[in-house]
């Protein structure tokens, strides 16, 4: 059975369209729902939609010792305190490995919406490749739909730095080519992990909290001798506007900057560590002079705190 995990923090309408989209699906599997710790009144919202769905539950307590039945299919959860990204997707991983049919887990995004098919093609891609315990999937911007965001990954180990291929591409741009392969780098926006991955490395890493925890599982995974496949015929779409990439928040610019500088201490040499600090530097002169002009020091402080705090760790 392959199990889904995904996470809710105060954006439950969200989470209710990516359970809409979910009704399509036609393969087999259990999701679990982790609430990190959400106002009240947006819990609320998203607990009424459970409550009100067949094969849906609310667990309020001892949820870690939860097993399924057939009757259930989903599980809604809330945790006491927001756990971040590594912490929350923690939780439902280790929920799922409980269970007596588990075989792997799909990390995947609330703010996301899937194609009927996605899961079929993750599944019918591992009966084929049993050496593929991490995979990634084609992910489109949600607006525009045709508008690539995430098409198999590059991992640059001398800069600590991942990046999206194709990505701002429209797909009519691209060589058709809807084969598997291997890849340098998968999103946790939507990452699948088989038992045998999560019993060779373990699970995500907290210290991270949000932010570059799916590049450090890669690098981990890669350096126990797994390979990342990407399989493009799975496809979701990522409720990120193309035309503006998104906004830039403190919270945002602190972790990115401070974890980036984690990862590379935990994985880099001395040489690589050098050399990810001077490029990050060079790169990030010409953002903090845009946003000084844009009175925008509140970003420079944080991205600059985040690099030190990084640093220090």
């Amino acid at each position: 059975m392959t199990y889904l995990v995904t996470l809710n923090y105060n954006n439950s309408q969200d989470t209710i369209e990516f359970l809409t989209s979910l009704e399509q699906v036609k393969t087999n599997y259990r999701l679990i729902i982790v609430d990190n710790k959400s106002t009240a009144e947006n819990f609320e919202v998203l607990r009424r939609y459970i409550e009100n769905k067949k094969q849906a539950r609310f667990i309020d307590r001892d949820a870690d010792n939860f097993r399924f039945v057939p009757q259930v299919r989903i599980i809604l959860i809330r945790e006491e305190k927001n756990l971040g990204f590594a912490g929350g997707n923690n939780q439902g991983i280790q929920i799922a490995y409980k269970q007596a049919d588990f075989e792997g887990v799909v990390l995947i995004n609330n703010d996301t919406l899937v194609d009927p098919e996605f899961l079929d093609e993750i599944q019918n891609y591992r009966k084929q490749n049993k050496s593929a315990d991490l995979i990634g999937c084609r992910i489109f911007f949600e607006d525009p739909k045709d508008v690539i965001w995430y098409d198999g990954g590059k991992y640059y180990r001398h800069f600590t730095r991942a990046v999206h291929i194709n990505e701002n591409k429209n797909i009519a741009e691209i060589p058709a080519n809807n084969k598997p392969h291997q890849t340098g780098f998968i999103t946790g926006c939507f990452m699948y992990i088989s038992k045998y991955c999560i019993d060779k490395i373990g699970l995500l890493d907290e210290s991270l909290f949000m932010y570059n925890e799916d590049l450090e599982y890669c690098i981990r995974a890669t350096k126990k001798g797994l390979s990342l496949y990407y399989v493009p015929t799975a496809v979701v779409w990522h409720k990120i506007n193309a035309r503006t990439g998104g906004k830039l928040s403190c919270f945002s610019a602190y972790w990115g900057a401070r974890n980036r500088f984690r990862v590379s201490k935990l994985h880099s040499n001395l040489v690589d560590r050098f050399l990810t600090f001077i490029f990050y530097v060079l790169t990030r002169m010409p953002k903090f002079i845009l946003w000084l002009f844009q009175r925008r020091t509140d970003l420079v402080k944080a991205q600059t705190k985040g690099m030190i705090e990084g640093l220090r760790k």
